[in-house]
């Protein structure tokens, strides 16, 4: 398992603009989800160190699967200076996975993007893949990155209650972790990866490189693909603040 000390953070933001026959999906509409990404890979662009700075990630890779035209994402990267440590892995054909869970296309895509990613080779063994749903901006990600623990090779979050659930937003994990446990993940199982699927998988494997639970609630932000309501306002904040105080005063009540 990596040690912590030695860790050079690469965030993997996962996307497809272009969803075909997806269920269970409200937010369809191309050029809304592009923008959604532009978003969230202008903030992440300024989670990356600097010279004077050391920042919470070292590197980006922006990995697509709906062959979408990304070159004004690649414009945006360049624009911010940040060209060398933003990495592309699109129009590689079409990998969507039409009239299944979305689960399964990202599973595909992201076998795909680690076993191409330049960033993610250079990497090797001191490499710690941040795997975050690319739509969505992780606010607190400097102090999701600070407390995690060391060593492990899977670090993901587990809730017991209402419904056994595994959060596929936000993930880390390093390559070793990932070949071992979550490569090919989407044939595996014999069933589509989706959040119960894979509570019931990874709280099966009595793995001492699996960490169930994050030690910092991850403040996410952005719309959420299946309903188009937004996860940082209303009563999806009030459950932000209610999933961080039971994690800090009640740890063992998985909600």
């Amino acid at each position: 398992m990596a040690d912590r000390g030695a860790r050079i953070d690469i965030l993997l933001m996962t996307a497809t603009i272009t969803p075909d026959n997806s269920p269970e999906l409200a937010r369809v509409d191309p050029a809304l989800r592009l923008e959604d990404y532009a978003q969230a890979l202008d903030f992440y662009i300024g989670q990356l160190g600097t010279p004077e700075r050391k920042g919470a990630i070292d590197g980006i890779v922006f990995a697509e699967n709906s062959d979408s035209d990304v070159s004004s994402l690649r414009a945006l990267a360049l624009a911010r200076g940040a060209g060398d440590r933003v990495e592309f892995i699109a129009n590689y054909g079409r990998h969507s996975c039409p009239g299944r869970d979305r689960s399964v296309g990202e599973s595909r895509l992201l076998d795909h993007a680690m076993a191409t990613s330049r960033l993610i080779a250079q990497g090797g063994e001191r490499a710690m893949v941040w795997k975050i749903t690319g739509r969505y901006q992780v606010r607190n990600l400097a102090r999701m990155v600070k407390t995690a623990p060391a060593p492990f090779d899977l670090y993901c979050d587990v809730r017991n209650w209402p419904i056994a659930w595994l959060d596929l937003r936000f993930m880390a994990w390093t390559r070793a972790g990932y070949d071992r446990l979550l490569r090919g993940i989407a044939e595996r199982l014999g069933t589509d990866p989706n959040e119960p699927a894979m509570h019931r998988y990874i709280t099966g494997l009595a793995d001492s490189g699996v960490v169930l639970r994050y030690r910092t609630e991850p403040l996410v932000d952005g719309v959420r693909g299946w309903d188009n309501r937004h996860y940082a306002k209303g009563t999806a904040r009030l459950k932000f603040w209610l999933h961080a105080a039971s994690r800090r005063l009640l740890p063992r009540l998985w909600i």
